[in-house]
């Protein structure tokens, strides 16, 4: 059933090369990734649209954070004096 739902879609852009993802199930960098560097082909809602990239910034600038952090800290114990 998924796929005889994508047909319509490898039509239109001609091509069988086409993933979709939800996007409220992946890891939080993921999504980030997606919002920042993808092209948005079709958006029904643009106000859940802009809800969910705000939370993703929101999260994810809390989360670069604590990840620059724990880098941070695993390069120096890395480095050897």
């Amino acid at each position: 059933m998924f796929y005889t739902s994508l047909v319509p879609l490898y039509k239109i852009f001609n091509t069988n090369d086409i993933d979709l993802i939800n996007l409220n199930k992946t890891p939080l960098n993921l999504q980030h990734n997606v919002v920042c560097a993808s092209e948005l082909l079709y958006c029904s809602n643009f106000l859940k649209q802009l809800g969910f990239k705000e939370i993703v910034f929101k999260l994810y600038k809390n989360f670069g954070i604590t990840l620059k952090l724990s880098y941070g800290s695993f390069l120096k114990g890395m480095v050897k004096e």
